[in-house]
């Protein structure tokens, strides 16, 4: 199968869908890894979409979703978005979206993130917004002292800004639903890969080196495991968050895995069978950048959600493989 090739763009972003005749949204991002999936997985739902983003994805009119570009930090245009456009949910898909990114300017990191947040939310509630679901991530749990399973009950330890506008941004969506009974819920992800990915990607990296007839070495991961999952799955966990009855929803927020805590060892067997190449050599040591975590309990997200992921990691970077043969990322 054919796949148009895309140039992205490394954009913060919020998504929206409405059922309804109308729909608004305030993102900054639906050009992202998330939120340009979401846009059309919701538009051909049958669903109305607004996507605002500051870089804009054009091509995405074609699919009948009106494209604003905005800023979440401006709170007066995003208060005049949602009150103009009968908003009623929001995806908020991000912002700042790794501690990889703006290492060096945590005002930004704060800015985006946390305040862009609360713009977002006082927006939804001065104007009866339904629901909002909001993208968190495992990296707000921190470094872990041991690798046993994680459930939403661990403390969040985040050392870093990144981390730590995550984690402010659950608590102000908590607050706005305990005070203002607004309907919120975060999404705590895992290790996400596949399709649109801009930032660093050890498994994209394994695939684009092994396409080349060599031996790839690298001086780390043998052993090394990660909570990761394929985007497919994050696309289904959000669309089930939309769908559920709030009487459900009994947490503030859910985990969201693969259901899967593979090491780099095992990825990269599975990326050398895939795509036929020699093997790839590792050395012991952690990912860089990289947290000391044991797998994600996903019984909640079962159990609430109805969530269940889909793709096994074979699956997951065939499926990758095969879009990276026609597209950058």
């Amino acid at each position: 199968m054919h796949v148009t090739r895309l140039v992205p763009i490394k954009t913060q972003f919020i998504f929206c869908f409405f059922k309804g005749p109308q729909v608004s949204i305030l993102v900054t991002g639906v050009n992202g890894m998330i939120g340009y999936p979401m846009a059309l997985k919701f538009a051909r739902l049958g669903r109305q979409v607004i996507g605002l983003d500051i870089e804009i994805p054009s091509e995405l009119e074609d699919f009948g979703i009106q494209l604003i570009k905005a800023d979440i930090t401006q709170a007066e245009l995003i208060n005049d978005i949602i009150a103009s456009k009968g908003i009623n949910s929001i995806l908020h898909a991000g912002g700042i979206s790794g501690p990889m990114l703006h290492k060096d300017d945590p005002y930004k990191v704060f800015n985006v993130n946390s305040k862009g947040t609360l713009n977002i939310a006082e927006a939804a509630r001065k104007h009866g917004i339904q629901r909002i679901v909001f993208l968190s991530t495992f990296v707000a749990y921190g470094e872990q002292d041991d690798i046993s399973v994680v459930d939403e009950s661990r403390i969040q330890r985040g050392s870093n800004p990144y981390a730590a506008s995550k984690i402010s941004a659950e608590n102000i969506l908590r607050s706005y639903r305990e005070y203002y009974k607004l309907e919120t819920v975060s999404l705590r992800l895992g290790a996400v890969y596949g399709p649109r990915r801009t930032t660093d990607c050890l498994i994209r990296s394994l695939l684009r080196n092994s396409m080349n007839p060599k031996i790839v070495e690298l001086n780390f991961g043998k052993n090394w495991s990660r909570p990761y999952v394929y985007i497919e799955d994050i696309i289904n966990a959000i669309r089930l968050a939309f769908e559920a009855p709030f009487s459900k929803i009994n947490q503030n927020a859910y985990n969201i895995s693969g259901g899967i805590w593979p090491t780099i060892s095992e990825i990269a067997d599975i990326v050398a069978d895939i795509t036929q190449t020699k093997s790839i050599s590792l050395r012991h040591g952690r990912t860089p950048n990289d947290y000391r975590i044991g797998p994600l309990n996903i019984e909640a997200a079962h159990r609430d959600l109805n969530f269940k992921p889909i793709y096994s990691m074979k699956s997951g970077i065939e499926s990758y493989y095969t879009w990276l043969k026609d597209n950058e990322f």
